[in-house]
């Protein structure tokens, strides 16, 4: 998971190696109770909403594989079988989206940035309820569930403020201008210029604080997730409140700082 990359290489981990498991599960005799396959999917699959499938760009690699999978699991014929589209995974050993949003709230492009919508975020224990929920109900009546917290969605401002001032202890996160924003055409046209200079190898090889396409369009355009499905049908609860996640936040850093001064005395 990362906001760069070459669309083969994701293709080959997730599209590829996920029709080789399909395959296996085919190939495994009949059975009245088949082995049910949980396929972990992202929010990101829905860019399908907003890009016809066999248009889908290679400048979105993660995306378009996700999307793509998804594809290939509907087309698969296997009986027991359901998709989980989680949200903006955040918590206390995130090791990626977070570092990310500690260097964009620090780079002073972020104050002009366009207006974001509105994201659908989901702690990590509750993800991990998600993928419980999917493999001990009794019946799947739906192919495809989506999940989030049970707070409902948040602006990426608030999720900044909130996510990176807890783990890193600042008081002040800065914010957006509230008039002052760049258009979306026109940040996203820039990107896409730097992207297409073959020397450079931005958003394949690099990206810089996160900037590039890919994220800019998830970011921008409506990828909000609906859990009612997951709520009624298989008794998802998202059990870890924001606030209890934000807590753990806190008691990590806290630990990690005592740790630290320990370790220097």
């Amino acid at each position: 998971v990362q906001p760069w990359g070459i669309f083969a290489d994701f293709e080959r981990t997730n599209v590829q190696g996920t029709q080789l498991l399909a395959d296996i599960l085919k190939s495994l005799p009949a059975a009245v109770d088949p082995p049910r396959l949980v396929h972990i999917s992202s929010f990101t699959a829905k860019i399908a909403n907003h890009i016809p499938v066999d248009e889908l760009p290679d400048w979105a690699p993660y995306s378009k594989s996700k999307c793509l999978t998804e594809v290939l699991l509907r087309d698969s014929q296997l009986h027991n079988l359901v998709i989980l589209r989680l949200g903006w995974l955040w918590g206390k050993d995130d090791n990626v989206l977070l570092p990310l949003l500690y260097r964009l709230q620090k780079n002073p492009i972020w104050k002009i940035c366009p207006t974001a919508c509105p994201l659908s975020i989901h702690y990590i224990t509750n993800a991990c309820e998600s993928i419980y929920c999917a493999m001990t109900a009794e019946k799947i009546p739906s192919l495809i569930y989506e999940f989030k917290d049970r707070e409902g969605d948040m602006e990426i401002e608030d999720f900044i403020e909130m996510y990176v001032g807890a783990a890193y202890d600042v008081k002040k996160v800065p914010r957006p201008f509230n008039i002052i924003r760049a258009p979306r055409s026109l940040v996203f046209g820039f990107f896409t210029l730097v992207e297409w200079i073959p020397f450079l190898g931005y958003g394949t090889a690099w990206v810089f604080d996160g900037f590039s396409r890919e994220p800019l369009h998830l970011s921008h355009h409506d990828y909000r997730l609906n859990n009612e499905k997951a709520i009624n049908e298989l008794g998802y609860v998202a059990k870890v409140s924001r606030e209890e996640g934000i807590n753990e936040l806190m008691e990590k850093r806290k630990m990690q700082n005592s740790n630290n001064t320990s370790a220097s005395d």
